[in-house]
This record gives C-alpha cells, structure tokens and sequence, in this order.
C-alpha cells in the first residue's frame, strides 16, 4: 500500500492511496466466510455454503465493499497520525471515477480524495479589548421595569364585558359574498357565500374608532365591523385573524362582517399582598411594597447586567474571530456541503453574494476547537440534560403559560429530552464546549470597565441589530 498527500496550496491538500491485491485479498477472504457461515442459499445447508458459490454470487460486491473499507480507514488514520486539519470531510475530486470492481481479476486500485486545510496559525489576543459592563437605571426606568414584571405575572381570567384597552375579544368574523365573488359559487346557488375567520382583538391594538365600538361589548353580543381594517399595519391583521391568506387583502379588505363575541379575557396583575411576596420569594421575608419593589429590582437589574455581559463576550467573540481570521477554501467547501446535501442551492447563491456570515461561521468553528483544547474544557452529560430542560422551561414560560413551582413542567421537559436524538445531544454538547470556551477567554483577558444607563445600552444593542 502507497499513501501520498500532496498540499496543493495553504488551504487544500490531496490525498493519494494506493491499494494491491495483497492489501486487501485476505480481508476480503474474511468477509467471504463471514457470509459463508451466515447464508441460507437455495441447495445447501444454512451455512454450509461453499465459499466459491458465495464468491461466485456476491465476490465483486463484496470486493467493492471491502476496498473502499480499507481505503477509507487508511485515509482516517493518515489524517490523525499525521495531525492533517481540515474543514468538513475528504471527498473525491471534481470529474472523478472510482473503479469498477471485478472478483475474478483483482488489481491495484488508486484513490483520491481532496480536503480544505486549515493553514498553520496560533491564537492571538493582542489588542482585543474584554468590556465589562455596569448597567445603572434611572427612577422611571426602575419604575417601568417593575410595571413590566407585574405585567407578566399577569393572571388571565374570563369576564363578560369588554371594559379595558388591555381586554382580548375572541369569536368568529363572518363576511357574506356575492355568488361571482368566490369560485366556490355555481349558477345554481341563489344563496351568497359566506367565509368566517376566526379573530382575536386586543382592544389596544385596534384603532381608536374601532375600540370605542368594542367598549362595553358582552359575550353573545353581535356588531358590525371591517375586520381587514381595524388594526393599523398588515401584520397584526395576518397574525389576529386566522387563516388569513394573502389573496384575502384583495377578497375581504373592504367587506363588512358580523362579529360575534365568544369569548372576553383579561390580564390582571397580581394583587400585592404578603401572599403574593411569599409566592415569589419563599425563603424571604418581605415586608411591604416598597421591600418587595426593590427585591424585584434587584433581580432585574441582576438579569440586565448578565445580559450585558453576554453581550460583551459576544463583541469579544467577534473581535477575536477578526483577530484570527484564516483563509478558507470556500469553493472546496460549498462542493462538499452540496455533494452532502447539507446545503440548498438558494443558500450557495446566498453565500456566494455575502460570505461573510459563512466565514465566521467557520472561522468561529475551528478557533472554538482550539481554545476548547487550549482550556482543557469539558462537558458532562448531566450539564447537556440541565441546558435542554432549562430551555424547554423557559419556552414555556416565554408562551405566557406562568407555571409557578408545577413540576409538571419539569416533568414535561424531561420527557422531551429522553426523545432527542444522539446529533441533538452533541450539538448541546458541542454549543456548552464553545460557551465555557469564551467564558474562559473572557475572564482571562484584561477587563475595560463602563458604567452605562439602560437607554444607553438598549441604543447600544439597537446599533447592533441593524448591523
């Protein structure tokens, strides 16, 4: 057996193998008893087959199987004995024809494949600056942000008329159409159409007209509206009345239809007394309001700062990506990605425009690698199972569903996590080595301390949004 790799330039290299009759002829004998002992054919005995009936049925197949084995272990034991990086995997190049494979005459096979190496370089952090963040609010800021906390502790409860900006109203919108208007109709059909939507109306979101007909509304009761035209953007009609389809813009923007309420709902905040205090805070003692106001700021103010710390090991992230950016084969790449059908060709299109998204994603691949090594860094399987219950939790909570300490929730999430497959844990697994890694990165480097206001840092993350 012959290997030879051939660096083709910094970031591509060729790998070459050789394989003769000697190399593979007694693996190959090995495969054919395997069968032999194993197969039921027609005329003898279950593995009683004689070897050259099985050769004879299954020999080039078997051959070819058997090759390429080889062949591909020697390429993966190349590569790690001889520390070769590369991006993706090896796979054969453009135009190439792998041999066919024939028992009777055996011959020396030649392989090939390419790959996209990962150039020589070591990590540097010159020049990078690590931003420790001090997030300060004002009084109306603290103000607001307690009201948003009550907000999502908000109850949902049923009540029988629509009496605040904030109620939903639920039922059913019916538009009555002339017989030409809807394909549906037939001559026969003397009846009009009818097409009923289901809607949900957050009286603040409607237009002011619209909300002072919707004030003192009882369930069952019955009005008149313009459905297509009672929000003031497109987009809170798509998302209010459902099953909305594009073509209804045209069909039913300027149709009246009866509205009939089923169904009025009402956030309520939560009464704060010392039950509620001690709902929230069971291990505390909270004396009145003001105490558990500032409690409640505390934590808010906690989860801010930690929110400007991941975003400054975000920035960090990105300067140190540019620090250590590589070349990279991105032609090689996309051939790879397309022949693995990882890949749609409306992406390829897109990468080849703008390839800065791909780039970092790969650059953020390989330099994740090197300071996971460089760290030492390690995941156990309990830190996987914790981050996906945690994440399942919290999209729960996100959904406006306040589960309080329900352990069926918890339940739920592990359900879901003993469902998820093995690529799902090592993407978890992999995600959590790169998490710890800028983690790392972060307390190492030097820190540049800034004091900031909350309005400060929301333009700062409103800049950054547009970027």
């Amino acid at each position: 057996m012959e290997i030879v790799f051939e660096k083709q330039s910094e970031v591509r290299g060729k790998l070459s193998i050789t394989l003769k009759p000697e190399d593979y002829l007694g693996e190959f004998d090995k495969e054919l008893k395997k069968i032999a002992s194993k197969a039921h054919i027609k005329g003898f005995r279950p593995g009683k087959t004689p070897i050259t009936v099985v050769k004879n049925l299954y020999g080039n197949e078997v051959l070819g199987d058997t090759v390429l084995k080889l062949f591909s272990k020697n390429v993966d034991n190349y590569l790690r004995e001889h520390n070769i990086h590369f991006l993706g995997e090896p796979i054969a190049p453009e135009e190439y024809d792998f041999p066919h494979f024939n028992v009777r005459f055996p011959e020396t096979y030649s392989f090939q494949v390419e790959m996209a190496l990962v150039p020589p370089f070591e990590l540097k952090t010159e020049g990078i600056e690590a931003i420790s963040y001090k997030i300060t609010l004002s009084e109306a800021e603290k103000n607001s942000e307690f009201e948003a906390f009550l907000e999502r502790q908000a109850s949902i409860k049923e009540v029988e008329k629509v009496e605040c900006e904030s109620d939903f109203v639920m039922g059913n919108c019916s538009f009555s159409l002339e017989s030409t208007e809807t394909e549906a109709e037939t001559e026969s059909q003397t009846e009009p159409a009818t097409i009923t939507r289901y809607a949900l109306f957050l009286v603040s979101k409607l237009k002011k007209e619209v909300q002072e007909q919707f004030m003192g509304l009882e369930k069952g009761a019955e009005i008149e509206i313009y459905p297509f035209q009672v929000f003031e953007n497109k987009e809170d009609t798509l998302e209010n009345i459902f099953g909305t389809k594009e073509e209804d813009f045209t069909l039913l923007k300027d149709k009246k239809a009866k509205f009939k309420v089923e169904r009025i709902s009402r956030r309520e905040k939560p009464e704060l007394n010392q039950s509620y205090f001690k709902q929230v805070f069971p291990n505390e003692e909270i004396s009145d309001e003001n105490a558990f106001k500032e409690r409640i700021l505390q934590n808010i103010v906690n989860d801010i700062n930690i929110h400007a710390i991941n975003f400054a090991k975000e920035k960090l992230k990105e300067d140190f990506i540019n620090q250590n950016a590589f070349e990279v084969d991105v032609e090689f790449l996309l051939r790879y990605l397309t022949q693995a059908k990882r890949i749609s060709e409306a992406e390829i299109a897109e990468i080849k425009q703008k390839p800065e998204k791909f780039l970092k994603g790969v650059h953020w691949e390989v330099l994740s690698n090197k300071l996971i090594q460089k760290y030492n860094i390690e995941v156990t399987f309990e830190e996987v199972k914790k981050n996906y219950v945690s994440n399942v939790i919290n999209r729960i909570r996100q959904m406006g569903l306040n589960t309080g300490e329900d352990s069926w929730v918890y339940d739920f999430a592990l359900k879901q996590f003993k469902n998820i497959t093995k690529d799902q844990i090592n993407s978890i697994y992999t995600n959590l080595a790169r998490e710890k890694a800028i983690d790392k990165l972060y307390e190492e480097l030097p820190k540049t301390e800034k004091e900031i206001s909350l309005k400060e840092f929301e333009a700062i993350l409103k800049e950054e949004k547009k970027e």
